[in-house]
């Protein structure tokens, strides 16, 4: 039903689309994947983390610890493409009984523009669409600042239109928010519930931490100011720091859409 969701009820699009996702379930084996598949990309950038008063599995991303795929290299794209379905699968795996989607939590702190890119955007987001249509339930987006409205302005183009409809931009209201749709011991306190629960990036995936990664794992040269990981509304010096790439952002975003 979710691939007839997906397509608007047209049966001839919706067994199409379920037929390719099943040609590609059979060839990457999703379902098979585990973190020693996508290693590289373990440190605490994505994570799940409690379930909203709906039973969805909350998603937490926080790109500020994303290294972007260099460009051109194939096998770090399809390690980040191993990731996203891992983290699909495992959501899937944490969803209850009559649950079939999951929540999003996007927090912005601490991003810069080289912490993503539109490739990869493109890439995950059709990921998304083929093979995991109608799971998302809802994304809340924190600390939206002049760069990601440039960004989106690109990335929404490539979006499904019912899937733009579940992205909600909050404000400095996102703890009252948050907090209205969550009991308070499965939302962390930073975002407004009353878990004490931190997801260290040193740390991997919970549940995994007694797992070695596989001997040919790159160590992660990823750096991080921690004083942006506060959680607060981007101040004039954050601007600031982040208007030294303007330029370039603008001509890269130009030509990803041009």
């Amino acid at each position: 039903l979710r691939f007839f969701r997906a397509r608007k009820m047209d049966w001839k699009k919706a067994t199409e689309m379920h037929k390719n996702s099943l040609e590609w379930r059979l060839s990457f084996k999703p379902d098979e994947l585990t973190p020693k598949d996508c290693w590289n990309y373990m440190n605490g950038q994505v994570y799940w983390s409690g379930n909203d008063k709906f039973g969805r599995p909350t998603m937490i991303i926080r790109l500020c610890y994303h290294k972007v795929v260099e460009k051109g290299n194939k096998e770090q794209m399809d390690e980040l493409l191993r990731f996203v379905a891992y983290l699909m699968e495992e959501g899937i795996r944490r969803m209850p009984p009559g649950v079939e989607t999951f929540h999003i939590i996007y927090d912005r702190t601490g991003f810069r523009r080289r912490n993503l890119s539109m490739e990869e955007a493109k890439a995950v987001f059709n990921l998304f669409q083929q093979h995991y249509p109608e799971r998302l339930g809802v994304v809340h987006i924190l600390f939206a600042n002049w760069l990601f409205w440039l960004s989106w302005k690109v990335i929404k183009t490539f979006v499904d239109p019912n899937t733009r409809k579940k992205v909600i931009i909050l404000g400095s209201n996102y703890k009252k928010v948050l907090g209205d749709l969550f009991e308070p011991d499965q939302l962390q306190c930073k975002y407004g519930g009353e878990s004490t629960y931190e997801h260290s990036p040193d740390v991997f995936v919970e549940g995994y931490n007694d797992v070695e990664p596989p001997s040919d794992a790159e160590e992660s040269d990823v750096t991080v100011d921690e004083s942006l990981l506060e959680n607060k509304e981007p101040e004039g010096t954050q601007l600031e720091d982040q208007a030294e790439d303007s330029e370039d952002d603008e001509d890269e975003f130009q030509d990803a859409s041009g």
